[in-house]
């Protein structure tokens, strides 16, 4: 009787370590990284797209917008200046009075639309 509960003991106790740890530890661990690594990685792309695309997508857009504007707005302006003297000048050959009528309104509407 005690050899057999010895014997019985020690085996059952080694097959149920051996058991247990495989179905346990080992399926537990490989379960819980899978698991782990299937939400961190999605959790990863959604934080990164959002961290990293929408926000470079919207600084870049901003930016890129206020330098457009601003050149845009400072280019036009040149070509208003610009194009205000050469119709100044071609009002100066025409008419001897330009000069006289430089700030009326009628002469700087027409320069306007011609521009």
């Amino acid at each position: 009787f005690r050899e057999g509960f010895k014997k019985g003991f020690k085996s059952g106790f080694i097959k149920g370590k051996e058991e247990g740890f495989e179905k346990g530890f080992k399926k537990g661990c490989k379960e819980g990284f899978e698991k782990g690594f299937r939400e961190g990685f999605r959790k990863g792309i959604k934080e990164g797209f959002e961290k990293g695309f929408k926000k470079g997508c919207k600084e870049g857009f901003e930016k890129g917008f206020r330098v457009g504007f601003k050149k845009g707005r400072e280019d036009a302006i040149r070509d208003i200046i610009k194009c205000i003297k050469k119709i100044s000048e071609k009002d100066k050959d025409k008419d001897k009075d330009c000069d006289r009528n430089k700030n009326s309104d009628r002469h700087r509407n027409s320069c306007w639309r011609e521009c």
